[in-house]
Protein backbone atom coordinates (compact mmCIF):
# COMPACT_ATOMS: atom_id res chain seq x y z
CA UNK A 1 0.00 0.00 0.00
CA UNK A 2 1.09 3.57 -0.56
CA UNK A 3 1.47 6.19 2.14
CA UNK A 4 -1.22 8.27 0.54
CA UNK A 5 -3.87 7.17 -1.87
CA UNK A 6 -5.84 9.19 -4.36
CA UNK A 7 -9.12 10.47 -2.91
CA UNK A 8 -12.20 10.89 -5.04
CA UNK A 9 -15.09 13.10 -4.01
CA UNK A 10 -18.38 12.99 -5.87
CA UNK A 11 -20.62 15.98 -5.35
CA UNK A 12 -23.33 17.01 -5.21
CA UNK A 13 -26.54 14.99 -5.38
CA UNK A 14 -29.90 16.49 -4.61
CA UNK A 15 -33.55 15.60 -4.14
CA UNK A 16 -36.03 17.06 -6.63
CA UNK A 17 -38.52 19.42 -4.99
CA UNK A 18 -41.55 17.40 -6.08
CA UNK A 19 -42.64 14.74 -3.58
CA UNK A 20 -45.51 13.24 -5.58
CA UNK A 21 -43.53 10.23 -6.86
CA UNK A 22 -43.89 6.66 -5.64
CA UNK A 23 -41.08 5.28 -3.43
CA UNK A 24 -39.41 3.65 -6.44
CA UNK A 25 -39.66 6.70 -8.69
CA UNK A 26 -38.41 8.91 -5.86
CA UNK A 27 -35.28 6.79 -5.66
CA UNK A 28 -34.83 6.95 -9.42
CA UNK A 29 -35.27 10.74 -9.33
CA UNK A 30 -32.57 11.10 -6.67
CA UNK A 31 -30.13 8.99 -8.69
CA UNK A 32 -30.97 10.90 -11.88
CA UNK A 33 -30.39 14.22 -10.10
CA UNK A 34 -27.02 12.93 -8.89
CA UNK A 35 -26.06 11.91 -12.44
CA UNK A 36 -27.17 15.26 -13.85
CA UNK A 37 -24.98 17.20 -11.41
CA UNK A 38 -22.15 14.78 -10.80
CA UNK A 39 -18.70 16.26 -10.31
CA UNK A 40 -15.61 14.12 -9.83
CA UNK A 41 -12.54 15.50 -8.06
CA UNK A 42 -9.21 13.70 -8.08
CA UNK A 43 -5.97 14.28 -6.25
CA UNK A 44 -3.07 12.01 -5.35
CA UNK A 45 0.34 12.21 -3.77
CA UNK A 46 2.94 9.45 -3.57
CA UNK A 47 4.14 10.76 -0.22
CA UNK A 48 7.62 9.46 0.56
CA UNK A 49 7.49 6.53 -1.85
CA UNK A 50 9.74 6.32 -4.89
CA UNK A 51 6.90 5.32 -7.19
CA UNK A 52 3.16 6.03 -7.29
CA UNK A 53 1.47 2.64 -7.52
CA UNK A 54 -2.13 3.85 -7.19
CA UNK A 55 -4.38 4.53 -10.19
CA UNK A 56 -7.92 5.65 -10.93
CA UNK A 57 -10.36 5.75 -13.82
CA UNK A 58 -13.64 7.49 -14.59
CA UNK A 59 -16.38 6.76 -17.12
CA UNK A 60 -19.15 9.33 -17.43
CA UNK A 61 -22.02 9.25 -19.88
CA UNK A 62 -23.86 12.51 -19.34
CA UNK A 63 -27.02 11.90 -17.29
CA UNK A 64 -26.90 8.16 -18.09
CA UNK A 65 -24.01 6.38 -16.39
CA UNK A 66 -21.13 7.12 -14.05
CA UNK A 67 -18.40 4.67 -13.09
CA UNK A 68 -15.44 5.59 -10.89
CA UNK A 69 -12.67 3.26 -9.75
CA UNK A 70 -9.74 3.54 -7.34
CA UNK A 71 -6.95 0.96 -7.50
CA UNK A 72 -4.32 0.58 -4.79
CA UNK A 73 -1.27 -1.12 -6.27
CA UNK A 74 1.42 -3.00 -4.38
CA UNK A 75 4.58 -4.87 -5.37
CA UNK A 76 4.62 -2.83 -8.58
CA UNK A 77 2.10 -0.77 -10.53
CA UNK A 78 1.30 -3.23 -13.34
CA UNK A 79 -1.91 -4.62 -11.83
CA UNK A 80 -3.30 -1.19 -10.90
CA UNK A 81 -2.41 0.16 -14.36
CA UNK A 82 -4.24 -2.75 -16.01
CA UNK A 83 -7.35 -2.06 -13.91
CA UNK A 84 -7.14 1.62 -14.80
CA UNK A 85 -7.27 0.76 -18.50
CA UNK A 86 -9.70 -2.16 -18.46
CA UNK A 87 -11.94 -2.61 -15.41
CA UNK A 88 -14.52 0.12 -15.95
CA UNK A 89 -14.50 -0.46 -19.70
CA UNK A 90 -15.30 -4.14 -19.08
CA UNK A 91 -18.17 -3.27 -16.73
CA UNK A 92 -19.54 -0.72 -19.20
CA UNK A 93 -19.41 -3.23 -22.07
CA UNK A 94 -21.20 -5.85 -19.98
CA UNK A 95 -23.95 -3.34 -19.15
CA UNK A 96 -24.32 -2.55 -22.85
CA UNK A 97 -24.51 -6.27 -23.61
CA UNK A 98 -27.35 -6.61 -21.13
CA UNK A 99 -29.19 -3.67 -22.66
CA UNK A 100 -28.95 -5.20 -26.11
CA UNK A 101 -30.38 -8.52 -24.88
CA UNK A 102 -33.50 -6.98 -23.38
CA UNK A 103 -35.26 -7.14 -20.04
CA UNK A 104 -35.71 -10.93 -19.93
CA UNK A 105 -31.94 -11.50 -19.72
CA UNK A 106 -32.03 -11.14 -15.93
CA UNK A 107 -35.33 -12.51 -14.57
CA UNK A 108 -36.24 -11.28 -11.11
CA UNK A 109 -37.21 -13.30 -8.07
CA UNK A 110 -40.77 -12.41 -7.09
CA UNK A 111 -39.54 -11.63 -3.56
CA UNK A 112 -36.77 -9.32 -4.77
CA UNK A 113 -37.10 -5.56 -4.50
CA UNK A 114 -34.33 -5.00 -7.07
CA UNK A 115 -35.01 -3.65 -10.53
CA UNK A 116 -33.64 -5.43 -13.59
CA UNK A 117 -31.15 -2.60 -14.07
CA UNK A 118 -29.85 -3.14 -10.54
CA UNK A 119 -29.53 -6.90 -11.04
CA UNK A 120 -27.70 -6.28 -14.32
CA UNK A 121 -25.39 -3.81 -12.57
CA UNK A 122 -24.45 -6.44 -10.01
CA UNK A 123 -23.75 -9.03 -12.70
CA UNK A 124 -21.68 -6.54 -14.70
CA UNK A 125 -19.57 -5.55 -11.71
CA UNK A 126 -18.88 -9.13 -10.60
CA UNK A 127 -18.14 -10.31 -14.15
CA UNK A 128 -15.95 -7.28 -14.87
CA UNK A 129 -13.80 -7.98 -11.82
CA UNK A 130 -13.55 -11.62 -12.88
CA UNK A 131 -12.50 -10.78 -16.45
CA UNK A 132 -9.67 -8.55 -15.23
CA UNK A 133 -8.46 -11.11 -12.71
CA UNK A 134 -8.42 -13.77 -15.45
CA UNK A 135 -6.34 -11.49 -17.67
CA UNK A 136 -3.84 -10.70 -14.91
CA UNK A 137 -3.61 -14.40 -14.05
CA UNK A 138 -2.97 -15.32 -17.69
CA UNK A 139 -0.22 -12.69 -17.77
CA UNK A 140 1.35 -14.18 -14.60
CA UNK A 141 1.27 -10.79 -12.95
CA UNK A 142 3.25 -10.68 -9.71
CA UNK A 143 2.13 -7.13 -8.87
CA UNK A 144 -1.16 -6.80 -7.01
CA UNK A 145 -3.94 -4.29 -6.51
CA UNK A 146 -7.04 -3.80 -4.41
CA UNK A 147 -9.98 -1.88 -5.87
CA UNK A 148 -13.24 -0.09 -5.19
CA UNK A 149 -15.70 0.85 -7.95
CA UNK A 150 -18.75 3.09 -7.72
CA UNK A 151 -21.63 2.97 -10.23
CA UNK A 152 -24.62 5.23 -10.78
CA UNK A 153 -26.95 4.49 -13.67
CA UNK A 154 -30.05 6.13 -15.09
CA UNK A 155 -33.15 4.17 -14.10
CA UNK A 156 -31.51 2.87 -10.93
CA UNK A 157 -32.51 3.75 -7.39
CA UNK A 158 -29.22 3.10 -5.65
CA UNK A 159 -25.52 3.69 -5.52
CA UNK A 160 -23.78 0.43 -6.50
CA UNK A 161 -20.37 -0.26 -4.98
CA UNK A 162 -18.05 -3.22 -5.67
CA UNK A 163 -14.71 -3.77 -3.97
CA UNK A 164 -12.03 -6.26 -3.09
CA UNK A 165 -9.36 -5.53 -0.52
CA UNK A 166 -9.10 -2.54 1.81
CA UNK A 167 -10.07 0.37 -0.42
CA UNK A 168 -13.13 2.07 1.06
CA UNK A 169 -16.18 4.02 -0.04
CA UNK A 170 -17.62 6.46 2.49
CA UNK A 171 -20.87 8.37 1.91
CA UNK A 172 -21.75 11.68 3.52
CA UNK A 173 -25.39 11.54 4.59
CA UNK A 174 -26.30 14.93 5.98
CA UNK A 175 -22.74 15.24 7.29
CA UNK A 176 -22.68 11.80 8.95
CA UNK A 177 -20.17 9.27 7.61
CA UNK A 178 -21.73 6.07 6.24
CA UNK A 179 -19.06 3.46 5.51
CA UNK A 180 -20.31 1.46 2.53
CA UNK A 181 -17.52 -1.13 2.43
CA UNK A 182 -15.84 -3.56 4.81
CA UNK A 183 -12.12 -4.21 4.63
CA UNK A 184 -11.08 -7.59 3.25
CA UNK A 185 -8.15 -8.08 5.60
CA UNK A 186 -6.95 -10.66 8.11
CA UNK A 187 -8.60 -8.60 10.86
CA UNK A 188 -12.04 -9.30 9.35
CA UNK A 189 -13.54 -12.35 11.11
CA UNK A 190 -15.58 -13.45 8.08
CA UNK A 191 -12.49 -13.24 5.89
CA UNK A 192 -10.42 -15.20 8.40
CA UNK A 193 -13.01 -17.96 8.33
CA UNK A 194 -13.13 -17.93 4.52
CA UNK A 195 -9.38 -18.17 3.98
CA UNK A 196 -9.00 -20.90 6.59
CA UNK A 197 -11.67 -22.93 4.82
CA UNK A 198 -9.55 -22.49 1.69
CA UNK A 199 -6.57 -24.04 3.49
CA UNK A 200 -4.67 -20.82 4.18
CA UNK A 201 -2.89 -19.84 7.37
CA UNK A 202 -2.79 -16.41 8.97
CA UNK A 203 0.65 -15.75 10.39
CA UNK A 204 1.51 -12.53 12.18
CA UNK A 205 -1.76 -10.95 11.04
CA UNK A 206 -0.98 -11.61 7.37
CA UNK A 207 -2.30 -14.11 4.86
CA UNK A 208 0.31 -16.90 4.66
CA UNK A 209 2.57 -14.46 6.51
CA UNK A 210 2.78 -12.12 3.49
CA UNK A 211 -0.32 -10.03 2.73
CA UNK A 212 -2.54 -8.00 5.06
CA UNK A 213 -5.41 -8.14 2.55
CA UNK A 214 -7.34 -11.31 1.77
CA UNK A 215 -8.72 -10.19 -1.61
CA UNK A 216 -6.75 -8.60 -4.42
CA UNK A 217 -6.09 -8.71 -8.14
CA UNK A 218 -2.88 -10.30 -9.39
CA UNK A 219 -0.32 -11.13 -6.70
CA UNK A 220 0.86 -14.19 -8.57
CA UNK A 221 3.72 -16.25 -7.21
CA UNK A 222 5.94 -18.96 -8.68
CA UNK A 223 4.53 -22.32 -7.66
CA UNK A 224 7.73 -23.10 -5.75
CA UNK A 225 7.12 -20.10 -3.47
CA UNK A 226 6.11 -21.30 0.05
CA UNK A 227 2.96 -19.14 0.06
CA UNK A 228 1.81 -20.63 -3.25
CA UNK A 229 2.60 -24.24 -2.42
CA UNK A 230 -0.48 -24.75 -0.23
CA UNK A 231 -2.80 -23.47 -2.94
CA UNK A 232 -1.17 -25.68 -5.57
CA UNK A 233 -1.60 -28.72 -3.31
CA UNK A 234 -5.25 -27.88 -2.58
CA UNK A 235 -6.04 -27.29 -6.26
CA UNK A 236 -4.34 -30.54 -7.23
CA UNK A 237 -6.19 -32.51 -4.54
CA UNK A 238 -9.52 -31.01 -5.61
CA UNK A 239 -8.83 -31.88 -9.24
CA UNK A 240 -7.91 -35.46 -8.26
CA UNK A 241 -11.15 -35.78 -6.28
CA UNK A 242 -13.07 -34.37 -9.21
CA UNK A 243 -11.59 -37.01 -11.53
CA UNK A 244 -12.15 -39.85 -9.06
CA UNK A 245 -15.81 -38.97 -8.47
CA UNK A 246 -16.55 -38.02 -12.05
CA UNK A 247 -17.93 -34.68 -10.85
CA UNK A 248 -17.43 -31.18 -12.16
CA UNK A 249 -16.15 -29.20 -9.21
CA UNK A 250 -15.26 -25.54 -9.56
CA UNK A 251 -11.45 -25.60 -9.76
CA UNK A 252 -9.53 -22.48 -10.74
CA UNK A 253 -6.64 -23.48 -12.99
CA UNK A 254 -3.72 -21.06 -13.00
CA UNK A 255 -1.06 -20.93 -15.71
CA UNK A 256 1.69 -23.49 -15.30
CA UNK A 257 4.32 -22.32 -12.84
CA UNK A 258 2.08 -19.58 -11.41
CA UNK A 259 -0.38 -19.47 -8.52
CA UNK A 260 -2.01 -17.14 -6.03
CA UNK A 261 -1.54 -17.97 -2.40
CA UNK A 262 -4.28 -20.03 -0.78
CA UNK A 263 -7.37 -18.03 0.17
CA UNK A 264 -6.48 -14.97 -1.93
CA UNK A 265 -9.24 -14.09 -4.42
CA UNK A 266 -10.35 -11.09 -6.46
CA UNK A 267 -14.07 -11.82 -6.10
CA UNK A 268 -15.73 -8.54 -5.16
CA UNK A 269 -18.34 -7.80 -2.57
CA UNK A 270 -21.18 -5.77 -4.09
CA UNK A 271 -23.73 -3.60 -2.31
CA UNK A 272 -26.53 -1.31 -3.43
CA UNK A 273 -27.18 1.66 -1.15
CA UNK A 274 -30.50 3.42 -1.75
CA UNK A 275 -29.80 7.13 -2.04
CA UNK A 276 -31.66 9.64 0.13
CA UNK A 277 -32.42 13.31 -0.25
CA UNK A 278 -29.67 14.36 2.18
CA UNK A 279 -26.86 12.31 0.58
CA UNK A 280 -24.10 14.73 -0.38
CA UNK A 281 -20.93 13.08 -1.69
CA UNK A 282 -18.87 9.90 -1.66
CA UNK A 283 -15.17 9.53 -0.89
CA UNK A 284 -13.33 6.64 -2.54
CA UNK A 285 -9.80 6.05 -1.34
CA UNK A 286 -7.26 3.35 -0.59
CA UNK A 287 -5.96 2.55 2.87
CA UNK A 288 -3.38 5.33 2.71
CA UNK A 289 -6.12 7.80 3.62
CA UNK A 290 -8.02 5.61 6.07
CA UNK A 291 -4.88 4.73 8.04
CA UNK A 292 -4.64 8.42 8.95
CA UNK A 293 -8.19 9.80 8.92
CA UNK A 294 -11.33 8.23 10.32
CA UNK A 295 -14.39 8.21 8.03
CA UNK A 296 -15.97 10.92 10.18
CA UNK A 297 -12.84 13.11 9.96
CA UNK A 298 -12.63 12.67 6.18
CA UNK A 299 -16.30 13.54 5.67
CA UNK A 300 -16.01 16.59 7.93
CA UNK A 301 -12.98 17.90 6.02
CA UNK A 302 -14.44 17.28 2.57
CA UNK A 303 -17.81 18.75 3.54
CA UNK A 304 -16.18 21.91 4.89
CA UNK A 305 -14.18 22.33 1.69
CA UNK A 306 -17.21 21.74 -0.54
CA UNK A 307 -19.30 24.23 1.42
CA UNK A 308 -16.56 26.84 1.19
CA UNK A 309 -15.56 26.42 -2.47
CA UNK A 310 -18.06 24.01 -4.11
CA UNK A 311 -15.15 22.32 -5.89
CA UNK A 312 -14.71 18.55 -5.69
CA UNK A 313 -11.08 18.69 -6.85
CA UNK A 314 -10.17 21.08 -4.04
CA UNK A 315 -11.94 18.82 -1.54
CA UNK A 316 -9.97 15.81 -2.79
CA UNK A 317 -6.72 17.78 -2.55
CA UNK A 318 -7.57 18.80 1.01
CA UNK A 319 -8.10 15.17 2.01
CA UNK A 320 -4.79 14.09 0.49
CA UNK A 321 -2.98 16.96 2.24
CA UNK A 322 -4.49 16.00 5.61
CA UNK A 323 -3.68 12.34 5.06
CA UNK A 324 -0.12 12.99 3.97
CA UNK A 325 1.07 15.93 6.01
CA UNK A 326 -1.20 16.08 9.07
Amino acid sequence: STLMSPSYVHSPSCMPRSSTHSTHSKGEAIVQAALDRLEVGVHRDRGGLEMMEDEHSVVQRTSALALVGVYDGHCGREAAAYLRDHLLQSVEALLDEYSSKGADSYPLDSASSSTRDEVAARHALISGFGMCEDALSAARTTAGATAVVLMLQSGGRALNVAWCGDCRAVLSRGGAAVVLTTDHTCQNEHERMRVRRAGAEILGGRLCGYLEVTRSFGDGLPTEHPAAAANVAITSATADLDAALGTDLDVAVAPAGWSKMAGLVAQPEVISEALRANDEFVILASDGLWNVLSPAEAVKAARSELRSYDDASMAAERLVHLGTYA
